[in-house]
């Protein structure tokens, strides 16, 4: 489940690629890492939030039910991806703080005599991880003002003998809303006492794989609440014809 609406920690400014700045501000989840997994139920169209607004302004005392959508949309967003960790954070950059983050929330809600391994992954101690490669893929360009929001998922299994992971990204403009890029960060795991790349741990492993079922859960919750929306929208809007 989505434990989506706690406050923002913190704020930035910063530059984007095209020299325009930004307002970033993050919402805080504190579930525990999410793995990707295939949901049964299908995926809305990538524009269900733009597209149940234009029928509702096409029908009068629309307000209430516009303003449902309106509120929703960004949760439902990153529910139907499959997203299940959102924290504050110019596209590369954004991905780099909210990695950060990522790792830190993680640490949080792991057992606590694992947590200092997950406090440690950002630093070169002990077990750490080092960015290998990065693909953006660019939607539509931000602008002054906004607030973005940037969600990180694992979108690779992992066993026992893996040495990297596969994370994909997604930042979403909050004015828009909409996904503004997308993004895919391969990340080794490194044993800095040994001078070596290192298999994944074993808590970390476990961690995600527990998880699944809570994102699976999560996304299916998620598109079900979108198709109802959908539904309702259609209904009123010929009630209203």
């Amino acid at each position: 489940m989505f434990l989506f609406y706690r406050p923002v920690v913190r704020s930035l400014r910063a530059a984007s690629a095209a020299g325009t700045q930004l307002h970033a501000r993050g919402l805080h989840q504190s579930s525990r890492l999410q793995q990707q997994s295939q949901s049964t139920a299908p995926a809305p169209n990538p524009r269900w939030v733009s597209n149940l607004k234009k029928e509702l302004r096409k029908v009068p005392n629309h307000e209430e039910l516009l303003e449902e959508v309106t509120n929703s949309a960004v949760e439902l967003m990153l529910g139907v991806e499959g997203f299940g960790h959102v924290n504050n954070v110019i596209y590369n950059k954004w991905a780099e703080s909210g990695r950060v983050n990522w790792c830190y929330d993680v640490a949080a809600s792991a057992p606590k005599e694992h947590q200092g391994l997950y406090k440690d992954m950002m630093s070169p101690k002990g077990f750490g991880l080092i960015l290998q490669e990065i693909t953006t893929s660019y939607k539509f360009p931000l602008t002054y003002p906004d607030t973005v929001l940037v969600a990180h998922r694992l979108s690779e299994p992992m066993t026992e003998e893996s040495k990297s992971m596969t994370l994909e990204a997604v930042i979403i403009s909050e004015h828009y809303q909409r996904v503004a890029a997308r993004l895919v960060e391969r990340i080794s795991f490194y044993d800095y006492k040994a001078g070596k790349v290192a298999v994944v741990p074993p808590p970390l492993l476990k961690q995600m794989r527990e998880s699944t079922a809570v994102l699976l859960k999560t996304q299916e919750e998620s598109r079900q609440r979108v198709r109802d929306l959908e539904l309702r929208v259609d209904k009123f809007v010929k009630d209203a014809s």
